[in-house]
């Protein structure tokens, strides 16, 4: 499937990418949904194949057999959702796959990945938790990063869920590049409950979530290492500015995250503009300027 997305982050990325190519037209860019097939007996799935004919898609650049582990690839990335889980409802893994056409013959080339793995909770909450994603170094800041993120936001809206889930390894080079289209988006810096069974920040993962019902939204404390302290999602921009006056390993500036109570007071830099849906769900309007 073919996925409709805004027209003005399509055509921020065609421009970047023409000019990281060295061509004089606009390469055609679409953003691939693709499903999988299963589970089977075993609980196996498979990456089913592009609608169209692609030069280069991503199981092609991908370890061989990558996208038939859904359920070990889940189970390790996020231990106590997979705990969580009901597992009376399958996984819906999707992959979202930005395309690049260009040349004479026309090749169709896979730029990059979002993998996405949907279920339910034990407490009948839906939950969208990210996998992997990357986008190719020969593609990178041409703004596909944005542009997936987007897409994610949008196919888990679609899908009802209540909550996205992604995290982020600290030694990380491309950190900030992995990072901030999450913040730009109203994801907020995340820790679960003491003993929860996921691995945080201080082993090296930097958590955040998404919630759609305004009700749930959540709220923390990020402290970084030089004493600065700023409050997610309503500090995020000044969070990303911290985050790029750092050198090679930015994500190593963060020293914890804390949850905030629901109730208390907080102080408000940039907060982020959204558009409401209904007085429960909400869609982002996305900044001008993507990464």
């Amino acid at each position: 499937m073919i996925a409709n997305t805004n027209e003005p982050i399509m055509q921020h990325c065609s421009e970047r990418l023409r000019r990281r190519l060295d061509l004089n037209t606009l390469p055609g860019l679409s953003l691939q949904i693709r499903q999988f097939g299963g589970p089977d007996r075993a609980g196996r799935y498979s990456l089913q194949n592009h609608g169209g004919q692609a030069t280069e898609p991503a199981e092609e650049w991908c370890d061989g057999g990558f996208f038939q582990k859904v359920k070990g690839r889940f189970r390790d990335e996020y231990p106590q959702l997979y705990k969580d889980t009901d597992w009376q409802y399958p996984l819906v893994p999707l992959l979202i796959e930005p395309m690049i056409s260009f040349g004479d013959p026309v090749m169709r080339i896979s730029t990059g990945i979002n993998w996405l793995v949907i279920g339910v909770l034990k407490n009948a909450e839906k939950y969208c938790a990210v996998l992997d994603v990357e986008v190719r170094p020969l593609f990178r800041q041409c703004g596909l990063a944005g542009l997936m993120k987007q897409m994610e936001i949008e196919l888990a809206f679609e899908r009802s869920c209540d909550f996205i889930q992604t995290w982020h390894w600290h030694l990380n080079p491309d950190f900030n590049a992995a990072i901030i289209p999450g913040l730009r988006s109203g994801f907020v810096l995340f820790r679960g409950f003491p003993g929860d069974g996921e691995y945080y920040e201080e082993s090296g993962h930097i958590h955040l979530r998404y919630y759609f019902a305004q009700a749930k939204n959540r709220r923390s404390r990020v402290r970084f290492k030089n004493g600065s302290i700023f409050t997610s999602p309503d500090d995020n921009e000044a969070i990303v500015r911290h985050l790029t006056g750092h050198g090679k390993y930015p994500g190593t500036a963060i020293k914890r995250i804390d949850r905030l109570d629901q109730n208390e007071s907080f102080r408000r830099l940039n907060r982020v503009t959204e558009v409401a849906v209904d007085p429960d769900r909400r869609v982002h309007a996305y900044p001008v300027e993507y990464r």
